[in-house]
């Protein structure tokens, strides 16, 4: 191995082990700032925008540098002895990348976001990060897909002596930034997964990565025609019906936004949540991150007032405790302020699960099936 490149392997192994290493969860803007990875600024180390389930240091930055999915990539011109050209080109918000033409061997390194995508298109995934040291179930990951590939680090711990060591053809990385993304691809074929405000873009990332569009586009038409089909049958029975998200968790109630991952299933059913809590997406997406997600206290409950209809995730971080949750939970279900709020006094409170913020087609479809269950029974 040539000296330079040694020192750079080093050198970049040495920062990820430092704290620059992958994410957990999906989503939200936080005040913590442990992490590594992916989704939003944050603060947990549980949703995956998705939310993600939020991500922070403890979940990690849900999103970063782009607000839009990158265009479909054509392969690199045939060779002019007509043999099939070995490399393509994907090009990302960090630039454009050469990977090879058909990987086999691919590492995902977000669990909570990404992996499920790469299983959805039939990608041989051989290795990813765990989520606190086990598989993120928020992510809809089953329990043989898990087995089936090597765990090469945490999200808060990267390994990547272990990521070069499992030999991938192509690493897929979920970055805080540019800079992180960097330390990857200086060791091995990287592709940036820059997350969006919208889960469908995310997952259009994953599948230009492998060069797989056109089937991701197939299973998202066909998601978006039940999501379709699904809205109008809830439309023409409860109208212009609005739905807030909260998620409880010990020390913060968080209230999503039309731009997170609960924000993208409404939009994506023809839905809306009370003006108070609806976003334009801004060209900066930082501000974007930002605005995914609202703490309020236990006294700001009344900022529900206006929902039709509240869902709540019950969902600590991932070195919270369980009785630490149930208290939580306890403590705001009975209080006197959650009491008279018009949606709680109606009996429209529906409690969902983590896959509400995980960002993923697997989720967003999980979410279809709660949506006809709790409007159709």
């Amino acid at each position: 191995m040539h000296l330079r490149r040694l020192v750079t392997l080093v050198v970049a192994s040495t920062l990820i082990a430092a704290g620059c290493g992958g994410s957990d969860e999906a989503a939200e803007p936080s005040s913590d700032t442990s992490s590594s990875s992916v989704s939003e600024p944050a603060d947990d180390g549980a949703d995956t925008e998705g939310d993600d389930t939020d991500a922070t240091a403890d979940e990690a930055a849900e999103e970063e540098p782009s607000a839009s999915a990158s265009e479909p990539v054509d392969d690199e011109a045939a060779p002019e002895d007509g043999t099939e050209p070995t490399t393509r080109i994907v090009s990302t918000a960090f630039g454009d990348f050469e990977v090879p033409a058909n990987p086999e061997r691919v590492v995902v390194m977000n669990s909570t976001l990404d992996l499920a995508t790469a299983f959805d298109l039939g990608v041989n995934v051989i290795g990813t990060l765990s989520f606190s040291g086990g598989r993120p179930e928020s992510s809809l990951v089953s329990e043989q897909e898990w087995a089936r590939i090597d765990v090469l680090g945490t999200s808060v711990e990267t390994s990547l002596e272990a990521i070069i060591a499992a030999d991938p053809d192509l690493v897929l990385v979920t970055p805080n930034s540019e800079e992180e993304f960097e330390l990857y691809a200086a060791a091995v074929t990287s592709v940036p997964i820059v997350l969006t405000n919208r889960w469908q873009d995310d997952a259009r990332q994953v599948a230009d990565a492998r060069g797989q569009r056109n089937e991701m586009d197939v299973l998202l038409d066909d998601y978006q025609a039940r999501a379709d089909e699904l809205g109008e049958r809830i439309r023409a029975e409860n109208g212009d019906t609005t739905i807030a998200f909260l998620r409880i968790r010990p020390g913060s109630l968080r209230v999503h936004t039309s731009v997170h991952f609960a924000g993208n299933i409404l939009d994506d059913v023809g839905l809306q949540m009370p003006e108070m809590w609806r976003r334009d997406v801004l060209e900066d997406p930082v501000d974007n991150i930002m605005q995914r997600v609202e703490v309020i206290s236990p006294e700001q409950v009344g900022l529900l007032n206006d929902a039709d209809h509240i869902f709540v995730a019950v969902q600590g971080t991932a070195v919270q405790t369980e009785e630490e949750v149930a208290a939580a939970r306890d403590e705001i279900l009975g209080s006197a302020l959650w009491a008279t709020l018009p949606a709680v006094q109606a009996d429209r409170v529906n409690f969902v699960e983590g896959y509400w913020i995980a960002g993923t087609l697997r989720a967003a479809s999980a979410a279809l099936d709660d949506l006809e269950t709790y409007f159709f029974g």
